[in-house]
């Protein structure tokens, strides 16, 4: 049994054992003749117990209270010692003008999947940005740290520039990526399964076989991004812009329960789309 877990354990056996020995004085005192308990004694025995039990509680608030800060000190400490390594690379060892695929590059990128993997959802949103801003994750030619499979479930992306970014393959499952600048990045490939991208600015972006399934699409700017072989199996599109967007091959029949006659009732727009059978939308 985890350590942790004992005066909790300790207190709920405590408290049961109290429990039965008031029950077997209420029934002693309703037995004819039956005898009854010290009522001074009951008296010490409750007091003792709800002292005991309020220790026990006390102390694992306080550990756990210690864990947590050990937690953040840990993912902080991480974050610090990944942004130094890197930024080594970039000022001592210049990163940016080794060409791409570099070792330096593939040194990075294992040093950001480790990273990623030990850091908190705030966490991974200031390694991400630190990536962006130092045009480390820019796409085509220009890229240098891939970020292909990465890690970022659960991260908390609201409102982040990641304008151009290529994030193509990465795993931003249940990710708040609510109001996000997503203008042109690359998402192609990525799995952004039941993310929140409600409000998300996503003007040519390319989406294209890409797991949307159950993902907040509700009010965002999709003007001509690329769906096409997107699945949007569940997702909810009600409010979204999807003028002149790319929505060929993308699997739509399941949207929130939806037909595809349905679809142009939901959305905010879809002039000039290119819908899933090939056709323009007017």
């Amino acid at each position: 049994m985890p350590r942790k877990s004992i005066p909790l354990v300790v207190a709920i056996a405590a408290i049961a054992i109290l429990a039965v020995l008031l029950a077997t004085d209420v029934f002693l005192r309703g037995v004819p003749g039956g005898a009854t308990l010290n009522p001074g004694l009951v008296g010490a025995i409750v007091g003792a117990t709800v002292s005991f039990v309020g220790v026990l509680i006390g102390q694992y608030l306080t550990g756990r209270t210690q864990r947590e800060l050990e937690a953040q000190r840990a993912y902080e400490d991480a974050l610090r010692k990944y942004l130094e390594l890197v930024g080594n690379l970039l000022v001592e060892h210049e990163l940016h003008s080794t060409g791409t695929p570099s070792k330096l590059g593939i040194v990075a990128r294992a040093q950001t999947m480790v990273a990623l993997e030990g850091l908190d959802p705030r966490r991974k949103r200031i390694l991400l940005q630190f990536l962006h801003e130092a045009d480390l994750i820019i796409g085509g030619d220009r890229q240098i740290v891939s970020l292909a499979g990465a890690p970022l479930r659960e991260a908390n992306l609201n409102g982040a520039d990641l304008r151009g970014a290529d994030l193509s393959g990465v795993d931003l499952s249940g990710a708040d990526l609510s109001g996000a600048d997503l203008n042109g990045t690359c998402l192609s490939g990525a799995c952004l399964d039941r993310a929140d991208l409600s409000g998300a600015e996503l003007r040519g972006a390319y989406l294209n076989k890409t797991d949307l399934s159950g993902a907040d699409f509700s009010g965002a700017d999709l003007s001509g991004a690329d769906l096409g072989e997107a699945s949007l199996s569940g997702a909810d599109l009600s409010g979204a812009d999807l003028s002149g967007a790319d929505l060929s091959r993308a699997e739509l029949l399941d949207v929130r329960g939806i037909s595809k006659e349905k679809l142009e009732q939901q959305v905010k727009s879809l002039t000039n789309a290119t819908m899933p059978d090939g056709s323009k939308h007017h």
